[in-house]
């Protein structure tokens, strides 16, 4: 949602009082300058961030929404033509972004010629900086971790994140950030993100924070073990291989673990209730096993359902503490 007219400035209040911390800020006014410039300076400078920027072009209809104004540009042009433009330019040939940016030979709104549709791709890709840098300084400012729920947002914040983690230690981690959004890809279904709501989404990062840490902590472990593969070697390749044979195995042994916990935990309380309510009924309750039809049978045996459920909690707490992907298999 940043830079854009949202319509939840009308429920920002009401979003807070429901817990979920949502905030509406005016964008700057005036040129940018200062350290906001450098960020978009660099931002445009990172031929990683530009592609992202192009992909969530290419890729996504909301993304390019929030982009490209929709309307009549002149000479048959609209919104759709121009971002199909936008997704087959050839960034390669961008050899100094801000040069072309201050090139006055090159006329504002040009869409004709290929330099003059790089410049409003930049001009575009600006913008889109210059926002996120905004919405990234008033989190800062306000103890906000960034959370970006459009995929486009997501691959520019770990352009970013790249970029910076290189400038910090460019020999030892050439390419931060690759092995986390690989665990993730591996770990976590799509579908799984898709049926989260942002309130969820909100609500479960403010519960995970020392899991979170965790996981975080088990990637820069294993990034340790990558710091001696050469720059020039196929390192995408690496990193696959090192999720297949590190990543993949915890995560199986995590979830066949838990599936042991929550089926003792089935199965003594099935026994427990059956035994005290003596009904083929009650067998019935559990077909499915669900939360909701466990608790149907609280009345009956809830002294069972209480002993057994605190003993496994106890236990799948201990399982947790053995993995950090739990952060992510939780999902």
């Amino acid at each position: 949602m940043v830079g854009s007219s949202s319509p939840l400035r009308a429920y920002e209040e009401s979003f807070r009082e429901e817990e979920v911390p949502l905030f509406v800020h005016a964008a700057p006014g005036g040129p940018v300058g200062g350290e906001l410039l450098q960020r978009v300076t660099a931002d445009i400078a990172d031929q990683e961030f530009l592609r992202a920027y192009q992909q969530g072009i290419r890729e996504s209809d909301n993304f390019c929404e929030t982009q490209i104004a929709r309307g009549n540009y002149g000479n048959g042009e609209t919104h759709e033509t121009i971002a199909r433009k936008f997704a087959a330019l050839d960034l390669d040939s961008i050899k100094d972004p801000m040069a072309l940016l201050k090139d006055n030979s090159i006329r504002p709104f040009d869409l004709t010629s290929d330099n003059g549709m790089l410049k409003n791709f930049l001009h575009h890709a600006v913008e889109c900086s210059a926002v996120m840098n905004f919405a990234l300084y008033i989190g800062s400012n306000e103890g906000i971790t960034p959370l970006a729920d459009a995929l486009p947002f997501g691959n520019l914040l770990g352009a970013k994140y790249r970029r910076a983690i290189g400038a910090l230690n460019p020999r030892e981690n050439p390419r931060f950030g690759e092995l986390s959004f690989a665990i993730f890809d591996e770990v976590v279904p799509a579908e799984a993100i898709g049926a989260l709501s942002f309130k969820e989404v909100v609500n479960y990062r403010k519960t995970s924070e020392n899991e979170r840490e965790a996981f975080l902590e088990h990637v820069l472990h294993l990034e340790s073990q990558l710091r001696g593969i050469p720059i020039d070697e196929d390192y995408p390749s690496t990193v696959s291989r090192f999720v297949t044979e590190e990543v993949a195995p915890a995560a199986r042994e995590y979830r066949n673990k838990m599936r042991k916990v929550y089926e003792t935990l089935f199965g003594s309380v099935v026994k427990s209730v059956t035994t005290t309510a003596a009904g083929a009924g009650i067998v019935q309750v559990f077909a499915d096993l669900s939360w909701a039809n466990l608790l149907k049978i609280a009345a009956v045996g809830g002294a069972a359902l209480v002993k057994h459920g605190v003993d496994a909690a106890i236990e799948a707490r201990a399982v947790k503490r053995e993995t950090a992907l739990a952060y992510l298999i939780n999902l």
